[in-house]
């Protein structure tokens, strides 16, 4: 960068103002990002945008502090010095205004967004094709009971469901078996261990993709997030649900146990018969973000493969007090690569006063019915999928695996140095609703 009297005094000015642009800053990297964002100031006019503001690929976020953007903050913390020029690319892009003193730069935060997509690997083609499906119809459907219609003024409380006429749809003795004999350690799952897990399959441009999770609830229900099936790209749509998948590259997914080889049925690909989106679903907060899909045919849950897991219909299950969580899916490791045999992470969770507090600030406003888990080093949701469940042990006819969370929301950037807690739906707040959408 030039040196002119202009330079000198801006980049002054700039770190004067360090702790505006980022609590835990350091001063190792001021001198680089001044010399990005006085040429930014001097060479474009920048439009401040109180609000939206978008990035070049066309993505829409909000124009905060760097403080406020926990990505963007995390992903600086993160990086050596001097900035990689990806970085510095990338804060480039990024700048959307500047404050009243034209000199403390603002960024197009895509936190608001926080979706979790990105961190899910595409599934390999299997015997689904475009001319088998027919056109998913969303059904935002009303709730006469539940946490529905004002959220932020109610929903204090679980929805306890005992009483609920559609109770008896839920398999609420036979489901979230928990597998006797843990042979893998780790993060790694075994062959039957999670047999709930469902990976969302969509006709993208012509191919079937698999980008979101879920979990079967019963043989004709999927729970998952309501971004995983509203406001999809025009060239996308849902059409189906896999089960009993557990290594995406093989097409017989098999275990040796001592000397024997154990193997599953091939997967399961039902077509989708109707997708229930909660009707107060409010991207991009991401409130109420949770779905009920059902399917064209029952699941077959008599292999080991596929089997429900147990929903807190009750107040003494809901009560359960939740340590270690665990979730499960094929997200992103910690190399940034797609797991190709499904991981599993435990996480503890932390207070929503403390998640908003020391986390996400002013960037997500959480409610009672959202939480947060992890937060810490390389362990989150990266090994989960948006929409996969969170789940917990409970007392339920003996000790069951029961779904706690949906996972909703998080930073996107996955790495060694991301200590962000995600957030997840409470799925006991809305036990009523979700039983509302169910039939016979």
């Amino acid at each position: 960068m030039v040196n002119t009297p202009c330079s000198s005094y801006v980049c002054s000015l700039m770190h004067a103002h360090t702790p505006i642009l980022l609590e835990h800053s350091v001063e190792m990297f001021v001198d680089h990002l001044c010399a990005i964002f006085l040429c930014l100031f001097v060479i474009e006019k920048v439009k401040c945008q109180e609000v939206d503001c978008s990035i070049p690929d066309g993505s829409v976020g909000v124009c905060v502090q760097i403080d406020d953007c926990p990505s963007i903050r995390s992903l600086l913390l993160g990086s050596a010095r001097p900035l990689p020029s990806h970085i510095v690319h990338k804060l480039k892009t990024h700048t959307c205004a500047f404050e009243n003193d034209k000199v403390t730069p603002k960024v197009c935060c895509l936190d608001d967004i926080f979706t979790t997509e990105g961190s899910i690997t595409p599934a390999p083609f299997q015997p689904i094709t475009p001319s088998q499906v027919t056109p998913t119809e969303i059904q935002p459907s009303p709730s006469t009971s539940g946490p529905g219609l004002d959220l932020g003024s109610r929903s204090d409380v679980p929805d306890d469901a005992s009483d609920h006429p559609n109770l008896n749809l839920l398999p609420l003795t036979n489901c979230g078996d928990i597998l006797e004999q843990k042979l893998s350690n780790g993060n790694k799952t075994d062959l039957f261990e999670f047999p709930w897990m469902a990976l969302l399959r969509y006709e993208n441009g012509g191919n079937i993709e698999s980008l979101c999770g879920g979990s079967l609830i019963s043989d004709r229900y999927v729970l998952t997030a309501a971004h995983c099936v509203t406001k999809l790209k025009s060239t996308m749509r849902l059409v189906a649900v896999r089960l009993g998948e557990y290594d995406t590259t093989t097409d017989i997914d098999c275990q040796i146990v001592g000397n024997e080889k154990i193997c599953a049925p091939p997967v399961q690909d039902i077509i989708v018969e109707e997708v229930f989106a909660h009707p107060m679903y409010d991207r991009p907060r991401y409130s109420n973000d949770i779905a009920v899909i059902r399917l064209s045919a029952p699941a077959n849950m008599t292999p080991e493969s596929v089997r429900p897991i147990c929903l807190p219909t009750t107040f003494r299950v809901q009560s359960t007090v939740l340590k270690r969580v665990s979730i499960t899916g094929w997200g992103t490791t910690e190399t940034q690569r797609p797991a190709t045999v499904l991981l599993q992470a435990l996480m503890p969770i932390v207070p929503n006063d403390i998640c908003q507090k020391d986390f996400y600030k002013r960037s997500l406003r959480l409610t009672p019915n959202q939480m947060c888990a992890g937060g810490e080093t390389g362990i989150d949701s990266c090994k989960g999928d948006s929409g996969g469940p969170l789940i917990y042990p409970a007392t339920l006819d003996g000790v069951r695996m029961v779904q706690f969370g949906i996972v909703s929301a998080g930073v996107s950037v996955c790495s060694s140095t991301n200590n962000f807690p995600g957030i997840y739906v409470k799925v006991a707040y809305y036990m009523r609703w979700i039983l509302d959408q169910m039939r016979p």
